[in-house]
């Protein structure tokens, strides 16, 4: 297993965005962003591939992370990416064969026991959503925090991605509840200033851990 590291995720979402995307993931970065997560589900293979790879030279400049959501072939063909799965895809077991155990592998999940059967799979972190209300999951009723405190209990510690209608305001609750990290989209993607909003949401994550110590 590959351990990922905790902190603010950025997931994309072009159709939302009002900048391009390597340059809001950039802005993040300088901001203190821990990773970025590509997801575009109704982009072709080969226009995917070339956004990766577009991606992947910004991660490389920072240091930082690229998971690629639901296509294994992209991720596959950018070096050292991660990859991540939900349930109407690719089995776990499968795409941990495929990319080998040194790539990071994510999965999407709803409910506790969900995640902890993608974790025993070969999963190193499980995505639990949606915790808030979100617009890119409207047909999901939002779980709240309990959802994160059931997870912490019954997971392995330090492998849940909070996921839904996170932004600045309540991140910090989502680390209260345990969570190793939290992705956002709509609190970066809509922003005309991403730098300025993922500070003020990466602050926030940040002064949570100051609460606990």
């Amino acid at each position: 297993m590959r351990a990922l590291a905790g902190g603010v995720y950025a997931i994309t979402d072009r159709t939302q965005a009002r900048r391009p995307l390597p340059d809001i993931v950039e802005a993040g970065f300088e901001a203190g962003l821990a990773g970025v997560m590509l997801r575009e589900k109704d982009l072709p293979g080969r226009p995917l591939l070339e956004l990766a790879e577009a991606l992947f030279v910004v991660c490389r400049a920072y240091g930082r992370l690229l998971i690629v959501n639901d296509r294994l072939d992209v991720a596959l063909s950018v070096p050292d990416a991660g990859a991540h799965v939900g349930a109407r895809g690719m089995k776990v077991a499968d795409a941990r064969r495929l990319l080998g155990p040194n790539r990071i592998l994510g999965y999407s999940a709803h409910e506790v026991s969900e995640a902890l059967s993608a974790l025993e799979a070969g999963a190193d972190y499980v995505t639990l959503s949606p915790i808030f209300s979100s617009a890119s999951k409207p047909g999901l009723k939002p779980r709240g925090l309990a959802l994160l405190q059931e997870a912490q209990s019954s997971l392995p510690s330090g492998r849940v991605i909070a996921l839904g209608g996170i932004e600045a305001s309540n991140i910090g609750g989502v680390r209260g509840a345990g969570a190793l990290g939290a992705a956002v989209m709509g609190a970066l993607m809509r922003s005309e200033h991403p730098k300025v909003a993922a500070r003020e949401i990466v602050a926030a994550w940040d002064s949570e851990a100051k609460t606990e110590e």
